[in-house]
Parts: C-alpha cells; structure tokens; sequence
C-alpha cells in the first residue's frame, strides 16, 4: 500500500469543528477552576469534544484512498535465436536487458522464452528482476537450424498465468520457417493477449555464398551417360572483387571431383559433367567451401536421382509390319507392336502405363479414336510417360503425307502435344535495304531520280505482305562516303518506323560499298537463330569508288561463308556494262543474284529476289541432316558420321521446342520438348526403311534412334502402384495424402517408415503414422538433419504380411531462411502485420524505445475506504460512555490497582500486631 491520503467530500462542514468545540468548552471555563479538576468533568468534556469531532468527520464525507500494486502482469519476450550477425545479437540483448532494468517488480513478472526450431523457457516468470539476465545468458540455447515463430507464440502463451493483464514482445526479424505465425496471432489475441513486435535486420551478411538451386537435365538419363548437373550460386559479398568458391560433389558419398569459380556479388550458375554409374538411388550432396563465409547452415545442398531402367515399348504402326525395322533397332527392349484397331480398343490409362512409352509410327489423327487420344495425353501429360512419332506415307507412298498430314491434324489434339507445327508457313526471313544516296544517283527531290526510285522500290517491298510478314526483321541503311543506319533490323511488327525511316532518307556524296556491307551483315547476324535465312540487298547504280571493290568482295565472302550464311544480291539501277559486272561478281561470291533493272521494274524484280519458298508437306530430296553441336546427341553421332536421308515431312518447330536435327531452309527433321510431367520427339521422317534405309541400316543412324527413343522415356517409374502418395512439403514438416487402391479391406492397415540416407539410425525419424480413425489416409514426418530421405509406404494385410510398397524420396538440405531470399523490408511489414493482429505495437530493433514495453499497463490499483459508519459507532460509544461519567461514580484502573495493594498492606500491618 502507498499512496495514502485522506478526503473529504464535504470539506467546507469542517468549519462545523469552530463552534462545536466552542459550545463544549465554553461550559468547562464557565465553571469555577476548583470544580474543573474533577476528573468526571474533564472526561465527560473531552468525550464530548470527540463525538462532536467525530460527528463533523461524518458529515464533511471523510474518506482514506491509496493505492496497491497490481503484480498480476505479466510481460514474456520471446527472442528470436537462429542465425545472426554479433552486432545484432548484441543489440537484441541489450534491448532485454534495457526492458528488464526498466520494470518495476512490485508490478511486473518478466519471463524469456528464446526460439530456433525448438523453443526453451530461458527464464521463468518472475518478479526478480536481477536475476533475469543472469539466468537468460547462462540458460540452454534452443535448436536454430530454423525459425518456427508461430511455435514459439504459442509455447509463450502456455507460460502465462493472467491472460487478461499480459503481453507478448516477439523480437524477430519476422522470417519463419512455415509461415504460420498469422494464423495463430489471432488465437492469442482473442485471449486478450497483447503481442508487440520489434523487428531485426533479416538474414543479411557482408560475406555469403550458397547453392540456391540444382538443376538436372529433364529427360530420361542413361546409366554410364554424361550429362550437365546445373547448379546456381548466389553471393551477396560487398566486395568490389570476386570471391572465390569451391563446390565438391558427392555420389552416395564417393566424392566426384570439385569445381572452382570466381563468384561475383550476384548469381551465376557453375556446371558439373557427372556419370551415373549403378542402378538405384543417387544421393547428390555438394559442399560449397568459401573464404570468410558466415552461414554454415547453407553449404551443403542435397538432391537426388534415382537410376531406373525403362524398356517397355508400345509401337502403334499406322500399316502392316512398318514397325519391323525399328522393332529390330530395339531389339533390346521389352517390345509390343499393335495396330491401329488394336489401339482403338484401349479403355483404360492404367493399360498405357504399363509401358514406359509409346511409338506412333506413321499414325494419323484419323487413325486413333478421340477417347484413346485424350488417354494417351493423359499419359504423357499427367503421368510423365514418353511419345515418340514417326513419319510416313499414305498407302505406301513416301510423297504423300499421312502421319503429319497438314489437313488432318489442323486443331487436334495430336497437334498440341508434338514439339512442331504441321502448318503452310515460310522460314522467318532478316532482310538489310542498304540504299547506294551517292551523288551519282541523283537528288531525293527529283522523283524520276535513280535515288527516289530505291526509295519507292524499298517501300513497296515493306508494304507488300507478300514479301515480308510479322514475324519477317527489316532494316534500313545508307551508303556514300560512309554509311548511315537508317534503322536498325526490326520486327515488322514496328512497320511504321520502317517506312518512316526510308521516307527521311538523303543523299550526297562519293560511293564506298564494304563499311555498309559490314555493318549489314553484322546487324543481320545479330538475328541469328531467330530467322532462317538473312538476306542483304544493295541497291546502286555500281559506280563503287576505285579501290573499293576489291574490299566490298573480300566482306561478301567472309559473311556469305556457311558459319555467317548471309546472302548477298546487288540491283544496279541504272548501271553499265561494266558497272554490272562488278555487281555480278560481288552477287555470285554472296550466294545471290545481280539484278540489272530500270526504274519501271525495279520493285517486281526485288520481290522476286527476296522471297523465300514456302515448305512444303513432303519434301524428296537427299540429305545429310545438321545436328545440334552443342546438345547431348551430338557425343551419340558426330555431323561427320550422321547418315543420309532421302526425304522429309516439312512441319514448324514450336518456340519452347529443343530442335536436335535440321534440313533445309533450318526445318526440324527431329524435335523434342516437355510436355507436362512427360517427354515428346518427333521425327519428320519415315523409320520403315524407304526414305530411311540408309539412315536405319547404318550403326550412327541406330544409335541416334536409340538414343532419342531413351531420351523420350520416363524420369520416374510410371507404373500404375497399389498405393499413391502426395506429398505436401513445408520447409521441416512434410504432409502425407495416401490413396490405396480400391481402398483398405477389413484388418488392412498403411505403414510409414522414413529413413535419413545420411543417418545410420532410421529412428531419428519420427512418423506420424497413419491410423484407423483417418482411415489410415494421412501421415506426417519432419525433416530436421540434412540429407536425401527415403519414405516407405507398405500396404499390411490382416495377418501382418506387405501386400505392396511405395517408396518416395525427398532432399533436404537447410531451412528456407538460410537462403537469403527474403528481403529486409519484407520481413519488417509480416511483424507489423503480426502485431497488428496481436493488437500491440510494432517497432524496429535499432529505433526501439524498452520503455514502451511497459505502456498500457494497470501497474496498480486505486483503493477507496470509508470510515463514516465505524466513526459513527465509535461516537456513539463515547457519547454513552460521556453519559455514563456524568452519572456513575467511576475510578479509574490504577485507583483501583492502588487500594488494593494499600488495603492488602493494612491486612498484613494488622495480624503483624
């Protein structure tokens, strides 16, 4: 109690004490002084003097206030400890201390709960505040591979006693480990707890690197094959200077070799060649070593491969025994033929499934049922299987398309799966107008001019559809001295600025043709993989300065060289004999045509130059086909051993489309892509042995086929299972959805076991194991210690035997945080959306006043006593007992004490006597 003071409602009644007491002495001095001195009067006088006291305390309203504290609060900082940097340790921990230092403890109970993965009660609610940093620094450090701040809320809450007069503080820098503090906020809010939050600096170092992503080729790998494992690394080092990184790769614990790298404060990605040797499980770990490195929970990432053997092939063939030479090709393989009928009568996608993939040779869209279609796609979309399509002829003629026959497949679902396009269209076409503005040929402002002539032809050329499409590049220059780039090669889709800029052409001045047929071809070269052809047309009327004809012809044969392949043709408008000849042999070294042309004709004449022919349907031409050097076909057969062929199916590649083999005008002979969980390939020719006997029969030729037909299987077992599992993964915990088949009959039960590949002890593990009252539906396990994971689904019968078993991996490598993902700013709006929710205050770390903590607050009570009634029973006592002095005679204790030990002391004198 303190505080205490005491009140009057009344107080202006108090001067009542004035007269009271002058009428109750006033008798008394009125009284002669030898009668004063009775002690009855002086009594019953100063009884009187009370109760009239007494009685004006009553009527004024007297009352006491103090005030008691209130030691129900109770205040918990819950402190974020996973990974941060020693200056922002320190600050956490100087801002407890702060708080702590500033609570009262006859008010407040103070407790620290400190969270990684795990939480730990460092210091129990108490009242005694010097004890807490003592007890805070020396208590157990919880597990901080991870952040699980909705955990750590509600273990906080569970600590305290007095809901309704109790806060929260969660200092964090608001990057969780599953994202679920939102959810539970409310929870705690809604006991009338109070939550503030006071945010840290995210994850955020001077010097870090780490592997954020690993990357395998999509498609089937073979045991024994090389291929590219594509990892990327991040760094945020402040440093000016690279940093240099050493990443080591492990093979089911085999260490493989490691690869250097001078990282820069950004992201890059560092390429392994690896070979899978050995069916089954592939556990990869790379181990990232860097100088002055900070984090070591993020330097090693796991990932996985498992190394089945897919050879369950079924060959769909559009004619009697078309598929007995590419039967013998795989001869290796588990292989079914059927026929187009027999296709037809498939009803279910678990029958597909039983292969690994499927061959369409020589099918149209007419051939399978629209039912079976859409199963097939299902097959390749959803359940990841292969398709691998062949071409062929109608009937038995080469020259008349069935398998990728335009008609039949325009709108069908067959054409959305394939990586190409069996479509009329013509091979995407860069064309350069490089317009001669030299002297010679005359002034822009005559329109009969050789100059305006050029102009009108270039323009006609833009205009006409004919000519140039959408997906056509043009681009504009001029020459004279020098050259000028009127506009640089665009899409025609900017049609307007092309034309603009042959309007605001001049002229003037001498004629050198080479620096404008240099910069041409490179401008053209530029749009090299997206067009098929580039074309370069010189419009003069040939006088070319002396001197630079022979460095004009030395340009066109660099750049029309098979590396480059711009083609070159030269329109002399205007020109001599002479002059023509130049043109000629510059044409002739381009791959092009010299064209002599008046004015009258010259637009017709461009138009014929530059049109590129459509592709056709079929195409009966021998040819050896181009691969893709750089892609993993190109280590099965080199361009020097690739075989002929004698013909191919003109289709389109798709954009997303990988094309492996080309023909002419860059057409896809083989193409490959994703679609959906499965593979596709396509090959634009027949595999029956007509236009590929020579290609089928030759070693190289089997091998590609060989090769492709692998490439385009499955990357997991397809197979239809007894028992599906979909896996739900957070960052630690790992959701399970089982589907038995048909469901469990009586006395059947699932079992769940998982196992850490980097772990001796399958019992680090724990498992929520499925159980009867789900209908053994759901599981659950957490993924706590790095490594690739191994989940056993068993299907038990009644008596105890596994009637069937799923197995499924997954790879963990560190808690998401640890990734350096999250960006300050982010982490600082959740906590003050946090405490928004909590319905407390939110603060950052570095601009935190401890004070605050305290706010709002009832640190004590405000107490009100009123003493009227036991004044008026105490005057009311007095005033009897005044009454009783006036009337009764009365001594007083030590009177009484007195005449009894006189009159025992005159008993003891007499019987002396």
């Amino acid at each position: 109690m303190f505080d205490l003071k005491l009140n009057f409602s009344q107080p202006w009644l108090l001067l009542l004490l004035i007269p009271a007491f002058v009428l109750g002495l006033l008798p008394y001095f009125r009284i002669a002084k030898k009668y004063r001195r009775n002690r009855n009067r002086v009594v019953s006088t100063v009884l009187h003097l009370v109760v009239m006291t007494l009685a004006v305390f009553v009527l004024s309203g007297i009352n006491f206030t103090y005030r008691e504290y209130n030691n129900n609060n109770e205040i918990i900082f819950v402190m974020d400890a996973s990974f941060s940097t020693k200056d922002e340790e320190a600050a956490k921990n100087r801002y407890l201390s702060d708080a702590v230092a500033m609570g009262n403890a006859e008010a407040f109970n103070i407790g620290v709960v400190t969270f990684g993965y795990d939480q730990v009660y460092a210091v129990p609610l108490t009242n005694d505040l010097n004890s807490i940093m003592y007890t805070y620094e020396s208590a157990e450090k919880p597990n901080t591979s991870a952040t699980d701040i909705a955990a750590a809320l509600n273990f906080a809450r569970d600590r305290l006693t007095k809901p309704e007069s109790a806060k929260i503080v969660l200092i964090s820098d608001g990057v969780e480990t599953d994202e679920r503090a939102a959810s539970v906020i409310r929870a705690i809010a809604a006991d009338g707890i109070r939550v503030d939050t006071v945010s840290c600096s995210t994850l955020v170092t001077n010097a870090e690197a780490l592997i954020t992503e690993t990357k395998f080729p999509e498609y089937n790998i073979a045991d024994g094959e090389q291929f590219d494992i594509v990892l990327t690394v991040k760094s945020n080092s402040n440093a000016t200077k690279t940093t240099p990184v050493t990443i080591t790769l492990y093979d089911n614990g085999k260490n493989c070799g490691d690869v250097s790298v001078e990282l820069a404060a950004a992201t890059q990605e560092v390429v392994f060649n690896h070979t899978l040797e050995g069916a089954g499980l592939h556990t990869m770990k790379f181990e990232l070593t860097c100088e002055n490195d900070e984090i070591e929970e993020n330097n090693v990432v796991y990932s996985y491969l498992y190394l089945d053997k897919f050879d369950k092939i079924l060959i769909i063939e559009g004619g009697d025994a078309q598929s007995q030479v590419l039967a013998e090709v795989l001869e290796e393989s588990d292989v079914t033929v059927i026929t187009c009928d027999q296709a037809n009568d498939i009803g279910s996608l678990n029958e597909l499934r039983a292969y690994d993939q499927i061959i369409f040779n020589n099918i149209a869209d007419k051939d399978i049922d629209k039912s079976v279609m859409e199963l097939i796609n299902s097959y390749v979309y959803d359940i990841g299987g292969g398709l691998f399509t062949v071409g062929g002829g109608e009937n038995g003629d080469p020259e008349t398309a069935h398998a990728y026959n335009r008609a039949d497949m325009a709108g069908k679902l067959y054409q959305q799966m394939l990586p190409v396009q069996a479509i009329n269209y013509t091979p995407p076409l860069a064309l350069q107008i490089i317009v001669d503005v030299s002297g010679s040929m005359g002034s822009t402002s005559d329109t009969n001019s050789r100059v305006s002539a050029a102009k009108a032809a270039a323009t006609s050329i833009v205009r006409d559809q004919t000519c140039l499409t959408e997906r056509d590049y043009c681009g504009v220059m001029t020459l004279s001295d020098s050259y000028e780039v009127a506009m640089p090669p665009l899409s025609m889709t900017r049609y307007d600025d092309i034309l603009e800029s042959i309007y605001k052409i001049g002229g003037g001045g001498g004629t050198l043709f080479s620096p404008a047929i240099e910069r041409a071809a490179q401008d053209l070269l530029s749009l090299k993989g997206r067009v098929e052809k580039m074309h370069c047309i010189l419009i003069s009327d040939g006088g070319v300065a002396s001197g630079d004809g022979e460095r004009a012809l030395a340009m066109v044969k660099k750049y029309a060289a098979p590396e480059n392949g711009v083609t070159f043709s030269f329109v002399g408008v205007g020109a001599s004999s002479i002059q023509m000849e130049t043109l000629q042999t510059l044409a002739e070294a381009g791959g092009g045509r010299a064209i002599q042309s008046d004015v009258k004709d010259l637009t017709l004449q461009l138009k014929d130059d530059i049109r590129v022919p459509e592709i056709k349907e079929v195409e009966y031409v021998d040819f050896v086909p181009t691969i893709d050097k750089n892609s993993y076909y190109a280590t099965i057969v080199s361009q020097e051993d690739m075989p002929l062929l004698k013909g191919f199916y003109g289709t389109k590649a798709r954009s997303s489309a990988e094309v492996i083999l080309t023909g002419n005008y860059d057409v896809p002979i083989f193409a490959q892509w994703k679609y959906g969980n499965g593979s596709v390939g396509s090959f634009m020719c027949d595999l029956s042995g007509v236009w590929s006997s020579e290609f089928i029969s030759d070693e190289n030729g089997k091998a590609f086929i060989k090769s492709a037909i692998n490439k385009m299987m499955p990357t997991e077992n397809i197979q239809p299972k007894d028992i599906n599992v979909v896996l739900n993964e957070g960052n630690y915990t790992t959701q399970m959805s089982i589907f038995p088949s048909n469901g469990l009959k009586d006395g059947e039960k699932i079992s769940i076991s998982v196992k850490n590949s980097e772990s001796e002890n399958a019992d680090e593990v724990t498992v929520n194991a499925p159980s009867a009252d789900t209908g053994y539906s759901r599981g659950s396990f957490e993924t706590i210690a790095p490594g690739v994971y191994t989940i056993s689904v068993d299907r038990i019968g009644a008596n105890g035997e596994v009637l069937s078993n799923t197995t499924l991996y997954k790879a963990f490598s560190y808690s998401s945080e640890y990734s350096l993902a999250s960006e300050a700013e982010a982490g600082m709006n959740y906590m003050k959306q946090l405490a928004e929710h909590g319905n407390g205050e939110s603060s950052i770390l570095s601009e935190a006043h401890p004070w605050t903590v305290f706010d709002n607050f009832v640190t004590s009570f405000l107490r009100k006593y009123d003493p009227r009634l036991p004044l008026m029973i105490v005057a009311i006592v007095l005033f009897l007992l005044d009454i009783a002095v006036r009337k009764f005679k009365f001594k007083w204790p030590h009177e009484i004490i007195r005449e009894r030990r006189e009159k025992k002391r005159s008993e003891n004198g007499g019987n002396k006597a």
